[in-house]
């Protein structure tokens, strides 16, 4: 038996992940100032960055919808 790669996943789906994500970056963050145990701290910097660079793949699968005609901006 191999792992399911492919996921069928909608727009609301993505977003509902990403929020999850950032609520858990906030919790972490707000646990990481009452800790004072070194190595605590270093794994809590550890799942944090592990979210960040999950929330940096999903933006990068991202196409952002650019209008055609009289598009302004990047």
């Amino acid at each position: 038996m191999k792992p399911n790669t492919e996921f069928n996943l909608n727009v609301r789906d993505i977003d509902l992940i990403e929020s999850c994500m950032r609520a858990k970056i906030n919790v972490l963050t707000t646990e990481r100032f009452g800790v004072d145990n070194p190595s605590y701290i270093n794994q809590i910097n550890k799942d944090i960055r592990e979210i960040h660079d999950l929330l940096g793949k999903i933006h990068h699968q991202k196409n952002f919808y650019r209008p055609k005609d009289n598009y302004v901006g990047g």
